[in-house]
């Protein structure tokens, strides 16, 4: 908290858990919730001198986490969510000072080399502090609050299998931006690479507050927000269904390496023929399998499912499931697959297929068991498909006549 005579800044704020600087850092199978990041408040001028200047707040960067410029980093199996990054308030006065901005609310990486896979950032938060009060104020002396739930400034990052859900950032006051729901890529100077990374239901706001603003709002990068002059490279990854701004699931320039599906493309640049938009992802609700993570699945009729055609996907998923189950991977973090366990009985169940045409069986038995696949039109009259064990599937097309399948245990 600065405090005096012209008012000073409020002490900036880095990493509401951990700030690490110039060393290799690994966390595994880790959590971080509920930490906070706040920058100072500005100081107020003094009573007895002119002029009367209220300082600056604090900037708050990293709400759970701040990594700082020097050595590498890696996040593997972690769950980093509910934790916030909010500036410091201005100082009351006269020539008031702004609010702070906020970069990160759960985490923020500068000139750094950072590899996070199999890990969450969901309900994070990255807010700006207010406008110091009633006074004269410069429209453009403004920040830029970034990064819902990551920012990442100059270095590299990697993400890889990675979820980001529900994060939010909100901008106070005077600052027409407020950028990057999910993640923030800041400046030329950094590269991001987003591969097979699920980013969903973020939300990015801008809140009038007191005093003058000639500029106009904007609220942009709901899923992803860079400059048009970024390093950004986007494989298999879907960045859809987050809350509307005034601008789209992703803004900026990117580089694509493989399918994506974006949402909201109106203002993405760089895409490729392989990518779609305009589509609804279908995922399931933001769900804990039992291993803490929290992801969202792809639904049965996906278009997400079986899309990544053109690339090699790793070899799990972040659940650590293998990662193609059908024809080709799915986009995304995570893959659809039905349950493998082995059954005390046979059981057909219905899967999507790669063809419009065809309907996927998925069989479920006892691990032993040799089975017999049969058709019928009427019940009554029964035909041989084939052979067949626990975890086989079989396509069949569809035509105008009604089929009935069943499945006989013949050991």
């Amino acid at each position: 908290l600065g405090q005096g005579y012209f008012g000073l800044e409020g002490g900036d704020s880095h990493g509401g858990a951990l700030s690490a600087a110039s060393l290799t850092l690994q966390i595994l199978d880790s959590r971080f919730t509920r930490n906070s990041s706040i920058g100072g408040t500005g100081g107020h001028p003094s009573l007895l001198g002119s002029p009367s200047t209220g300082g600056s707040g604090g900037d708050a960067i990293g709400g759970a986490i701040d990594l700082r410029p020097g050595g590498t980093s890696s996040i593997h199996r972690c769950v980093i969510s509910e934790n916030t990054a909010r500036g410091g308030t201005g100082g009351y006065g006269k020539s008031p000072g702004l609010g702070a901005p906020a970069n990160g609310g759960g985490l923020a990486s500068r000139f750094r080399d950072l590899v996070v896979t199999a890990s969450s950032l969901n309900a994070n938060q990255a807010t700006s502090g207010r406008f110091g009060g009633a006074g004269s104020w410069t429209p453009a002396n403004y920040y830029v609050t970034r990064g819902g739930g990551a920012s990442i400034d100059a270095g590299s990052a990697v993400f890889i299998n990675s979820t980001f859900s529900g994060n939010h950032v909100a901008q106070l006051d005077f600052s027409p931006d407020s950028r990057g729901g999910g993640l923030s890529q800041n400046s030329a100077g950094a590269s991001v690479r987003l591969q097979f990374c699920t980013l969903v239901s973020n939300i990015v706001t801008r809140v009038v507050g007191i005093g003058p603003n000639t500029e106009s709002p904007r609220s942009r990068g709901t899923g992803l927000w860079c400059p048009t002059n970024a390093t950004v490279t986007l494989e298999s990854t879907v960045i859809a269904a987050n809350l509307p701004g005034t601008a789209g699931d992703l803004v900026g320039r990117v580089t694509s390496t493989g399918p994506n599906l974006i949402g909201d493309a109106r203002e993405a640049l760089g895409l490729a023929d392989h990518d779609r938009s305009g589509l609804d992802p279908k995922l399931g609700p933001l769900s804990d399998f039992g291993d803490g993570l929290l992801v969202h699945t792809p639904l049965l009729g996906s278009p997400l499912l079986d899309a990544a055609t053109e690339v090699t996907s790793p070899a799990t998923d972040q659940l650590g499931r293998p990662r193609v189950s059908g024809a080709a991977a799915d986009l995304g973090a995570v893959e659809w697959q039905v349950p493998l366990a082995p059954l005390s009985s046979p059981r057909l169940s219905l899967l999507p297929s790669t063809s419009a045409a065809a309907l996927r069986l998925f069989i479920l038995a006892p691990a032993e068991a040799d089975l017999v696949l049969e058709e019928s039109t009427d019940l009554a009259a029964w035909s041989e498909r084939g052979r067949y064990h626990h975890g086989d599937s079989v396509d069949l097309p569809l035509t105008p006549t009604r089929g009935f399948f069943r499945l006989r245990r013949v050991n």
